[in-house]
């Protein structure tokens, strides 16, 4: 009797208007389900110094996701690629999201975490759209369906000469240097007012990874931008494209003729082309050898800046150090990159330091240009610049559960909303840097920043094809060699060794880890025998 009661009395409830409160109780169930759905911990080790915008992004995702724990540890640059490597090599890392661009090895591993897959699947940041739709593919140069995605790049950035106008002005320096004698001239005439010209690190990292490896390769693009016709794929090559390819032809008064939109690379043809340099009976203006006049000829105008106009020791200090000397107007000019026009007044207010004390630094207007081109007999176009979108976000291949739940992360960073709180939280930061325009879709950039870099003029990017491996810092990043370059550099950068030394030992240093550098790409001998083969490893 008493059940039959009740079963009344649900029933008067649900006809009375309790199925809409039942739905409710539902729906909100679900609310509570989807926020709950995951849970583990995900480590977040990229480098930087904003640990506080991180920590707020953590506390952000963590709202939605009470399961997960997010812990926030950010590496310093120097030793980060080793950091990288040395999760690894200990097994399963730590570490779940971290930057990916130092640790080629590693990637061609398939160590790392593929996000092609993902990004067709749905997305529950923008209604449950794929996640290609949140953000720019074409301007993160992941165009290519079939391409592998290991690295998630959210800002454009390019890379510029920034010079402090007053003490050009101290100095008598009165126009911008449009070419590379230009640039030397006025470094002289800086240097004779007692002012260090060039705010550089020669350290390792430096010369190979960041300001001092973007200028070898920046500069040796225009050397080479030819070597685009040895490289180019060919009819029938598994790597051509029908809609792209037979429209072709080698421009090099146009700065962007060479964009991935325009001509596709057959990295097989790459490599035989260095292979036959070895043998070339007309090697002296070959410029797939290192010891060729072309790149001689480079590496001199190179050295005619570098040899001189750097700081004191400069090879024993870090960027760090070297931008703190430009901060303290100790140094007139620094090569880095669009980051500087959104953070220079935060790093003067806070980057330098006295014992434990910040010491603020005078304020100073800024200026900016674009690389000084080089000229000569060798020379094949203008210069252009890294002009790319950057970021490097990755995540070491795991477990089916970490996985999802790294790419749940990625996701939510790459809406509209995370993205826009990212932002927001480096605007204010002390430490917070955006590095340049985003290129996640649907966010808003502020507008002084916009307005920052509106007047920036675009020359062409450097980084697309192969032709900077061979000839702008050891081969194909592969560390062996690189070693070897940097040391052969730095003897080079002060006198040690000849052009003529260091060109031989170079081209030496190429040939000896030839072999070592397809292993390293997963390539053989056969390999480059039939380039229009696709390799079984590719």
């Amino acid at each position: 009797m008493k059940s039959r009661r009740t079963s009344k009395t649900s029933l008067r409830w649900l006809l009375a208007g309790g199925i809409a409160t039942l739905g409710a109780i539902v729906a909100l169930g679900a609310g509570i389900q989807a926020q709950d759905d995951l849970s583990g911990t995900i480590n977040v080790n990229i480098k930087g110094e904003n640990q506080d915008v991180w920590e707020k992004m953590a506390k952000e995702y963590m709202k939605i996701h009470p399961g997960v724990k997010v812990n926030v540890a950010l590496k310093p640059q120097q030793g980060y690629a080793d950091y990288i490597n040395a999760g690894f090599a200990a097994g399963e890392p730590s570490f779940d999201i971290v930057l990916v661009n130092e640790n080629a090895a590693l990637l061609n591993e398939g160590k790392f975490l593929d996000f092609a897959p993902y990004l067709n699947q749905p997305d529950p940041y923008i209604g449950g759209k794929p996640w290609r739709e949140a953000i720019d593919l074409k301007a993160m140069q992941a165009i290519n369906a079939n391409a592998k995605v290991y690295a998630l790049n959210l800002e454009n950035v390019q890379i510029l000469w920034f010079y402090n106008k007053t003490l050009f002005s101290k100095a008598g320096v009165k126009n911008i240097p449009k070419t590379w004698s230009e640039l030397l001239a006025a470094c002289e005439k800086i240097k004779k007012a007692g002012i260090i010209p060039f705010a550089l690190s020669g350290n390792y990292d430096s010369l190979w990874a960041s300001n001092g490896g973007w200028m070898f390769r920046m500069y040796a693009d225009q050397y080479t931008r030819s070597l685009i016709e040895d490289e180019r794929s060919k009819p029938g090559d598994y790597t051509f494209d029908n809609t792209i390819d037979p429209l072709f032809k080698f421009d090099p008064t146009d700065p962007y003729n060479d964009d991935s939109d325009k001509v596709t690379i057959n990295p097989l043809r790459r490599f035989a082309a260095i292979k036959a340099s070895f043998t070339d009976p007309n090697a002296k203006m070959n410029r797939w050898r290192v010891d060729s006049a072309p790149l001689k000829a480079l590496h001199q105008n190179l050295h005619d800046l570098l040899s001189k106009y750097t700081p004191p020791g400069w090879f024993g200090i870090d960027q760090n150090a070297a931008y703190s000397l430009f901060l303290q107007q100790k140094a007139a000019i620094l090569l880095d990159g669009g980051w500087r026009l959104t953070g220079f007044e935060k790093d003067l207010a806070n980057f330098v330091k006295v014992g434990d004390k910040v010491v603020a630094q005078k304020k100073f207007p800024l200026g900016v240009f674009n690389n000084p081109s080089m000229t000569g007999e060798y020379v094949q176009a203008p210069a252009r610049t890294i002009s790319v979108a950057i970021g490097f976000y990755g995540a070491p291949k795991k477990s089916f559960a970490q996985n999802k739940l790294n790419v749940d992360f990625l996701q939510w960073y790459t809406s509209p909303k995370g993205y826009g709180k990212y932002i927001d939280f480096s605007v204010k930061s002390p430490k917070g840097n955006i590095i340049g325009p985003p290129i996640v879709k649907n966010v808003a950039f502020p507008a002084a920043l916009k307005a920052r870099y509106a007047n920036i003029v675009q020359i062409g990017n450097t980084e697309k094809s192969g032709t900077g491996g061979a000839g702008a810092r050891g081969l194909d990043d592969y560390q062996e060699s690189v070693r070897t370059w940097v040391n052969l550099m730095q003897q080079y950068l002060s006198d040690k060794i000849t052009t003529d030394e260091f060109a031989a030992a170079n081209q030496k240093n190429v040939q000896d880890n030839f072999e070592e550098v397809l292993k390293f790409q997963k390539l053989t001998p056969d390999d480059l025998r039939t380039p229009e083969k696709k390799p079984p490893t590719r």
